[in-house]
């Protein structure tokens, strides 16, 4: 692990900027689609979008929670005609989340939202910035595999 020098300034710093890129992000989130969506919720609709379907396991999976708690997650974008359930005509057993065509439209909005908040923010960046940025963002967020979409979201941050 690399040492730091003056700690106490460099750990003030870094609050603060995590604090405002926050805020950026809530500001960004908040304008992209509807108020009553959670953040579990606007990250599991994103998650679906890209993979166009999930199982209730890989999606628990994605977003670091439990079975339960996203089958929870998953009847309140049910209740709100954002997902439904398919049933695999093979195993009947296995049953697939995808978006409605509603469901459709928020999570594109949500997602192109984000990726314009994020382009422009990098666009204050060199290319070789931007490089180093996400160098450094993979390393500290334990993400070993670069392109990988595993998401953490802490059990506290979901109602059930």
């Amino acid at each position: 692990m690399a040492k730091m020098a003056d700690t106490g300034d460099n750990v003030a710093r870094f609050i603060g900027a995590m604090n405002r890129i926050s805020r950026l992000f809530v500001m960004m989130e908040g304008s992209a689609c509807d108020a009553s969506l959670s953040k579990p919720e606007l990250l599991a609709l994103a998650h679906i979008h890209r993979e166009k379907r999930s199982t209730m396991s890989g999606l628990a999976g994605v977003l670091g929670i439990n079975v339960s708690t996203a089958t929870g997650l998953v009847d309140r974008l049910v209740g709100k005609k954002l997902l439904r359930r398919e049933r695999n005509h093979g195993d009947r057993r296995l049953v697939y989340v995808v978006l409605t065509a509603r469901g459709t439209k928020v999570a594109a909005a949500y997602q192109e939202q984000i990726q314009a908040g994020i382009r422009h923010m990098l666009g204050l960046l060199t290319p070789a910035e931007q490089a180093q940025l996400i160098a450094i963002l993979e390393k500290i967020s334990g993400d070993r595999t670069p392109g990988s979409d595993k998401i953490e979201v802490a059990e506290d941050d979901i109602d059930v």
